[in-house]
């Protein structure tokens, strides 16, 4: 380590220079202090001042599990306390109560929904659907019409002789048909 100490001129006696030396100001060359120049430290700290003052360093020590705070000015050991967390992050109480909300509210939903006498109005219910739609029904209405509309043929050689193509309906007594010869 080097240190510079600068003296206007060098006292002559033993008592002159021991006064001197309690006046001079010594302190070590920038960048000569290295961490073997410093004495055996206290595990686990930092060397530093731990109140907001001016003075002598000296280790600031903290426990396992502990971090380095700054607790109103003073710098140590602790806990992370709520208080040290930004309000815009939330904690697990609030995340809780809001879990348990939309539990509730989805739970009430979902009763809702499933009470409601039709709770898809975009689509039909089965009692909808079987009202508007009647296959025997329409099934019926189509064959009573077709007679009407188709000749009566006893067989596939009485429909081509009437003129009915391969592939087309004819009847025979109401029961509907296709020509295949």
């Amino acid at each position: 380590m080097g240190i510079t100490a600068r003296f206007r001129s060098m006292p002559s006696n033993q008592m002159e220079l021991e006064r001197v030396l309690r006046e001079t100001d010594v302190s070590p060359d920038d960048g000569t202090v290295t961490n073997d120049s410093f004495a055996d430290r206290v595990g686990v700290s930092v060397i530093g001042r731990s109140a907001s003052t001016s003075g002598k360093p000296s280790d600031i020590p903290w426990a396992n599990g502990q971090f380095l705070v700054n607790r109103s000015g003073t710098l140590g050991g602790g806990t992370i306390l709520d208080t040290d967390i930004p309000a815009s992050i939330a904690r697990d109480t609030e995340v809780s109560a809001a879990q348990a909300a939309a539990e509730a509210a989805a739970a009430s939903a979902l009763s809702a929904h499933v009470a409601a006498s039709d709770p898809h109005p975009g689509y039909l219910t089965p009692a909808e659907g079987n009202a508007a739609y009647d296959a025997i029904g329409a099934a019926a209405a189509v064959l009573a019409y077709l007679p009407t509309v188709l000749g009566d043929y006893a067989n596939d050689a009485a429909a081509a002789t009437g003129g009915v193509a391969v592939g087309r309906l004819y009847h025979t007594s109401g029961a509907v048909k296709i020509r295949l010869s």
